[in-house]
């Protein structure tokens, strides 16, 4: 049984020109979950190849390059080193998604008949429509292959573009994916909840909200700044609840403490406004992911405040959270109907919602002492380093992938 799999990462020959070229939000948190499965399947002795074509934006809106080259590479981990294929495409808004299809399954059929029809799995990153019609073209070529599809965002949920001509693309693609969604054997899921929008029926599936790598994590500074001061990096959207945090914010009396913030968004000017009317509120831009951890580990408070309304909660899981728990900074959440019991036992959290709730919920951690809060953030650190690493979460991926092919 041979394991390719379908993503998008940034590879490390190109990481700084993706970044460069980038205009608006960058797709670290895609990147770096890719990333820790890729360390996964590695780190279980697995046979596996990448194909990849980056997750960038498109020409000439949201990338500044119209061509993605074509290149072999290797991938490097701690226990292996991974034979990957970038797939050049052309990035031109909407004719992206016909090179991306075209050129991902000329590689696919490429690989299998070079490696030989032996089984294989495409484990598939993403509900993306040109990877997922690849992949079923190869497997009606290749009837012994299976596909596994990991699901880390529900695709009606994945923009906040209203607009008609989204609207018309949404129905496209939906409709698009309701005939390949038959030709898919297994699902891997952030939120047991994506089965009541996925037409998983008996098919097998299992549950991976999230994996984290610790290999290439960045070291905290050897003396932590005299600033305290709390931390959101993410994307501004008006739904991720940013908006609520700097109104609690604001409302606290402490002068001595800071909230910043960092990423890009619908909120942006808002937040920049409010630096305007308080001083204690800094916004730093769209940092670099290196930047985002280093803040991260010298934070007093990592803050995520996502509330439970809307539906879309129920069918995600923030990958923040994990980043958050694992920094050893104590972390303040929503309980999220998408987010498993266990990780409540590790961090600061409420149900309430409404400015006022947060405010208050902010002014008590705060003010608890420096030895609680540090020992709240060692406890949430060994727990994602013991039991959400990628060695423990992947396997859960290959034995799915093992129950797709008995079946």
């Amino acid at each position: 049984m041979g394991i390719i799999m379908v993503g998008g990462i940034f590879p490390p020959q190109i990481y700084q020109d993706i970044v460069y070229n980038s205009v608006g939000c960058v797709q670290y948190a895609a990147d770096a979950l890719q990333k820790a499965i890729i360390y996964g399947l590695a780190a279980n002795k697995m046979d596996f190849t990448l194909v990849n074509a980056p997750f960038v934006g498109s020409y000439p809106k949201r990338y500044k390059v119209p061509y993605i080259e074509s290149f072999s590479f290797n991938y490097e981990t701690l226990y292996a080193t991974v034979n990957a294929k970038n797939v050049g495409f052309c990035n031109l808004s909407v004719i992206k998604l016909v090179s991306r299809y075209h050129t991902m399954k000329r590689e696919l059929i490429k690989h299998i008949k070079s490696s030989g029809d032996k089984g294989n799995t495409l484990l598939i990153y993403s509900v993306h429509s040109p990877f997922l019609k690849a992949c079923v073209e190869v497997k009606k070529r290749f009837p012994s292959t299976r596909i596994a599809l990991i699901v880390p965002d529900l695709p009606e949920y994945m923009s906040d573009d209203k607009s008609l001509v989204r609207k018309l693309a949404s129905y496209v693609n939906e409709s698009l994916l309701d005939r390949l969604y038959k030709y898919v054997d297994g699902y891997v899921l952030l939120s047991k909840y994506m089965c009541d929008r996925l037409p998983v029926g008996k098919k097998p599936w299992t549950v991976v909200e999230g994996v984290y790598d610790s290999v290439n994590e960045i070291e905290p500074l050897q003396h932590k700044t005299c600033v305290r001061y709390i931390l959101y990096t993410g994307t501004l959207a008006a739904r991720y609840g940013i908006q609520t945090l700097v109104k609690a914010f604001a409302g606290i009396s402490d002068p001595s403490v800071r909230l910043y913030i960092c990423g890009e968004g619908d909120s942006r000017p808002m937040i920049e406004e409010w630096t305007c009317k308080d001083s204690r509120i800094i916004y730093k831009g769209q940092v670099t992911r290196e930047e985002a951890l280093m803040l991260q580990k010298n934070a007093t408070l990592l803050v995520n405040p996502r509330t439970p309304e809307g539906d879309f909660t129920k069918y995600s899981f923030p990958s923040k959270n994990m980043e958050y728990l694992a920094s050893g900074v104590p972390t303040l959440l929503y309980r999220l109907p998408g987010i498993p019991e266990e990780y409540y036992e590790y961090c600061f959290n409420l149900s309430e919602t409404g400015v006022e709730a947060l405010r208050d919920m902010l002014e008590d951690v705060i003010a608890r002492s420096e030895e609680e809060l540090e020992q709240m953030g060692r406890k949430a650190r060994q727990f994602i380093l013991n039991d959400k690493n990628p060695q423990k979460q992947v396997k859960k991926i290959i034995d799915l992938i093992s129950v797709i092919h008995e079946s």
